[in-house]
């Protein structure tokens, strides 16, 4: 989930009087920046298509809205209490002081304490909903500039798939798009949700959409054709042999069960990933570790690039314990499962062929980078 120019938000909410021309300068440069590659890169986009119909009959706020309090107390005594604490958490100056800062410094002190909350193990449910009401509160407040109210909004969609809440995710998204001139970051994001949420269709409507308007973006480009393909349920006709060991490492290794992993029951997949990678990751028990990156497949739901992504990840925790034939059969998932990713698909069979050199297994690792051209796409081979 891609973040906006913070700087310049700040330069949008300052009185120009009150501004050095060193950094009004900087202003006119970022305001550049952005007009050049966040509103003309797709200017002539026009309306993204229709939503599914449960989108227009959600109500204005979630359930848990009344039961959620935001003191806003320091914001209305037009205090900056929050720049001073933010200042203290970091040990660096606050960024450009405008009008809108003290209610920024708020924004990125509880997204930093609800990291500190995952890499506990806490559930952070009941700060990010915080997070959201403060958000809409200051995205309605006077102090608020046109693209201060962007980049909240923006934060605000991101946040309700961080709850696990993928619809009202979509709604935030969808009025994003038709709100300001739709760019391939919030149309993507929501192409994700509708994934989540098994609407297939629609989800597809907005890659068709991309192919038609984002022609010169080759990432956008790339991205909705692989989507598209899987969608349609493109699958290769490549034959891949397993080698005839595969049964005798389908079960789980020996080691496994005296080896103790707990991953949190988080909402979100980005936030059991980030435990197990800051947490469970730093553990000297590497075990541990391949456990927990197994673990983790068993999230549910995933986007496809996450589920190749998580297959990929685990295959390279076997690999780094020398287990070589596990990694083998959990990146095999990846053309078994999602071939219709051709990009995916070629670089775990690359890795797949790698693995089988380091067993002196030759002939199965020549059969598996024989079918590579049967993808059309190259790869890049990830290194254990």
């Amino acid at each position: 989930m891609k973040k906006y120019l913070r700087n310049w938000i700040f330069i949008n909410s300052y009185p120009l009087a009150n501004v050095p021309n060193c950094v009004l300068s900087l202003g006119i440069f970022l305001s550049c920046v952005f007009i050049i590659f966040g509103g003309c890169v797709c200017a002539n986009a026009g309306a993204i298509p229709s939503p599914p119909s449960w989108l227009s009959k959600m109500p204005p706020v979630p359930g848990w809205w009344n039961n959620v309090t935001v003191d806003l107390r320091f914001e209305q005594e037009h205090s900056d209490e929050w720049v001073r604490e933010w200042e203290h958490e970091t040990a660096h100056p606050f960024p450009i002081l405008s009008p809108a800062s003290n209610w920024w410094a708020r924004v990125w002190l509880m997204q930093d304490e609800i990291k500190k909350m995952v890499d506990a193990g806490i559930s952070p449910t009941i700060k990010r909903q915080e997070l959201i009401k403060y958000m809409n509160f200051f995205a309605d407040s006077k102090v608020a500039s046109g693209p201060d109210r962007r980049n909240l909004k923006a934060d605000i969609a991101e946040t309700y798939y961080l709850l696990g809440d993928y619809k009202r995710s979509a709604k935030c998204f969808f009025d994003l798009c038709n709100e300001y001139n739709p760019d391939w970051d919030s149309i993507r994001n929501l192409a994700e949700q509708y994934e989540l949420l098994g609407e297939k269709s629609y989800e597809r409507h907005l890659y068709e959409f991309v192919l038609k308007n984002f022609k010169d973006d080759s990432m956008a480009v790339s991205v909705a054709n692989r989507r598209i393909a899987c969608l349609d349920g493109d699958f290769p006709a490549c034959k891949l042999v397993k080698p005839g060991w595969w049964r005798n490492f389908e079960n789980n290794p020996s080691w496994w069960t005296n080896t103790s992993v707990t991953i949190p029951a988080f909402s979100s997949y980005d936030d059991q990933e980030r435990f197990v990678t800051r947490v469970i990751g730093e553990d000297r028990n590497v075990r541990k570790r391949v456990k927990a990156r197994v673990l983790i497949l068993d999230f549910r739901p995933m986007t496809t690039d996450q589920r190749i992504s998580s297959l990929l990840l685990a295959a390279l925790a076997y690999a780094r314990i020398n287990d070589h034939h596990r990694a083998i059969e959990l990146a095999w998932r990846i053309p078994e499962g999602f071939s219709c990713d051709r990009a995916g698909t070629v670089n775990a069979l690359q890795f797949i062929a790698g693995e089988f050199d380091k067993l002196g297994e030759r002939e199965e690792a020549a059969q598996v980078r024989v079918t590579l051209p049967c993808f059309g796409e190259s790869g890049s081979t990830p290194q254990p």
